[in-house]
């Protein structure tokens, strides 16, 4: 297959799904004849740079697209278009892709082998924010199409002054790239070759699980930093404990190129690959989760897999913030059965296209779903389970009105605490959200707001500096 075109700037960061730490999709699955997948994440340009590189990852299977004997070449030729339209959260244009390509084997039986996967990138250059992708596949000879749709978050890594890594990016292979004819590919980064798995599916054959990352805003003056990685069951539960170990500071950015095995893990469950990095008095965690199975199996597990108790007790998570109070004691006292009926009415309910009787079409239930990961990812308190920012203050109010337009922070200082001020100019002509954090220990907890129905009192600024944090009361 030919390489992707670099879309203007040559990169050296790469990318990775933002990871939502939920067990449902969260993507509209595509009822076409390509089966498609992809994965999205930010990376840094440069420090205070406008804008962050994001990297599209995506793959569908050869066997899929059509093939046609070229008799001049005496080869089988395939051709199919991509297309990617990016828009943000209120449905504006931002970006948009259209790309021709090909690809080519020696005999029909070649093309019809199954389990051949073409795998490729995207460069894409956006402002940090929330942005909603729709990416297309158009068979040139055989006409048949395939599609999704997706949400990512582009992370503001550009202006950060602390230690901060990148997205993981799960790779089936890493190598050292010391090839001329490699020099524009775009899968090659730092030096490095690497072949992406966006679907996040490994089968025990592969034996390693590859992942690339990017530490920006490392100390030089230290000489170390170190890397703890552990493997975690969908519980949370630590099932691979990689040894802390030490790696030398030679710079202000340096790279993560790891295979952990996973040839013992149990198949056909999900799993999460979470990192912790040290370095003086600074931690960062980073995170993410992948399958362990055939992706066929895989597939076919998630679409007849029984309704399940933990699936319903998230579920109810889920729905919390939404939910009135007759709503969320209806659904305690139901069934197994009875809850998952509920849900899918309780999403109808709240359907703004209801025309469309396919539930994967409903945004509202999308959109919603998306959030509570996000809070999830953003707001937990747990580096392990990352499974309680729903149920923070900062996490309830994103769900319920999603990201701000705005955030203005005040840092600690000796006797006093820092508190974040999160605008949103959409919302009743402009309101305000200030949450201080507790006590200096990053529990952000929702002081006063101007939002109707919310928390109100315009006198927290004085009564945090005279009297503490006594006044809040949960």
């Amino acid at each position: 297959m030919s390489d992707w075109p670099d879309r203007g700037h040559p990169a050296t960061v790469i990318v990775t799904a933002l990871a939502l730490c939920l067990c449902f999709v969260m993507t509209a699955p595509a009822r076409a004849t390509i089966p498609v997948v992809a994965d999205y994440a930010s990376y840094r340009l440069a420090p205070d740079h406008d804008l962050c590189l994001v990297e599209l990852c995506y793959s569908l299977s050869r066997d899929s697209l059509a093939f046609q004997f070229m008799e001049d070449r005496n080869t089988w030729q395939a051709q199919f278009r991509v297309r990617v339209h990016i828009s943000d959260t209120l449905g504006n244009h931002v970006d948009s892709v259209a790309l021709l390509f090909g690809t080519e084997v020696a005999t029909e039986a070649e093309s019809k082998l199954r389990n051949i996967k073409i795998i490729d990138v995207i460069r894409l250059y956006l402002p940090p924010g929330a942005y909603r992708s729709h990416l297309s596949i158009s068979d040139l000879v055989g006409g048949q199409k395939g599609e999704r749709t997706d949400l990512f978050v582009v992370k503001n890594v550009n202006r950060s002054d602390s230690l901060n890594v990148s997205d993981l990016q799960f790779a089936y292979q890493i190598r050292t790239s010391g090839f001329d004819l490699e020099a524009d590919n775009v899968k090659v980064k730092n030096g490095y070759f690497v072949e992406p798995n966006p679907s996040a599916m490994y089968a025990p054959e592969d034996g390693l699980l590859y992942f690339y990352a990017e530490l920006y805003n490392l100390k030089p003056a230290l000489p170390t930093y170190s890397l703890h990685m552990w493997i975690l069951d969908r519980f949370g539960d630590v099932v691979v404990d990689v040894e802390a170990m030490a790696n030398a500071s030679i710079g202000e950015s340096a790279l993560l190129t790891y295979g952990i095995g996973i040839a013992d893990l149990k198949l056909g469950e999900r799993y999460i690959l979470a990192l912790e990095i040290e370095q003086g008095d600074q931690v960062i965690t980073a995170r993410d989760s992948f399958w362990l199975g055939t992706g066929a199996g895989i597939v076919q597990r998630g679409a007849q897999e029984i309704f399940s108790e933990d699936e319903a007790d998230l579920y109810e998570k889920v729905i919390s913030s939404i939910a009135s109070v007759n709503e969320t004691k209806e659904y305690k006292a139901l069934s197994l059965e009875g809850k998952q009926r509920f849900l899918e009415e309780f999403w109808t309910r709240r359907d703004p296209t209801p025309e469309t009787p396919d539930p994967s079409k409903n945004e509202f239930r999308k959109a919603h779903i998306y959030r509570f990961a996000l809070a999830n990812e953003l707001y937990s308190s747990s580096m392990i389970s990352q499974d309680d920012g729903w149920n923070t203050d900062r996490g309830r109010v994103s769900i319920k009105y999603g990201q701000p337009s705005d955030i203005i922070r005040s840092s600690s200082s000796i006797g006093t605490w820092g508190w974040e001020r999160w605008e949103y100019h959409h919302l009743q002509g402009g309101v305000f959200f200030i949450f201080l954090d507790w006590k200096n220990l990053g529990d952000y907890r929702l002081m006063h707001s101007n939002m109707q129905g919310e928390r109100y009192d315009p006198d927290w600024q004085r009564k945090v500096e005279t009297e503490g944090l006594d006044i809040i009361t949960r």
